[in-house]
């Protein structure tokens, strides 16, 4: 896989899993572009992967080590996989207002069934 098809892989596992809406696709893309240095996402021909988001994030890794994007050190590796990460995830507030809004749906749920 090119470094383009892994960064959508990677999204499209994230959408499957319910961590970012489809609707941010585009804005998840291009964050994680800023952070590789590509000014073209091109996916080339479609590939079939059961690679785990683990292994996709290693790939992005290893490519920016590989184009001198950060240097191959434990310390820079860690750290460009939490800011892919953090393209990933939601903002605080939204984790937030998502588990407060789950937790008094299922309170009320086991409150009303006594």
């Amino acid at each position: 896989m090119n470094v383009c098809q892994v960064i959508q892989h990677l999204i499209d596992c994230e959408v499957f899993l319910g961590f970012i809406e489809q609707e941010d696709e585009i804005y998840v893309r291009n964050q994680i572009m800023q952070l590789l240095n590509i000014s073209d996402f091109v996916l080339g021909d479609s590939v079939q992967s059961d690679d785990k988001v683990p292994n996709l994030l290693e790939q992005l890794v290893d490519y920016s080590c590989e184009n001198g994007i950060i240097k191959n050190v434990s310390g820079d590796r860690k750290i460009l996989e939490i800011k892919i990460m953090d393209c990933l995830m939601s903002k605080p507030s939204v984790i937030n207002k998502d588990f407060y809004e789950k937790f008094n749906y299922n309170s009320k749920s086991n409150i009303e069934a006594f």
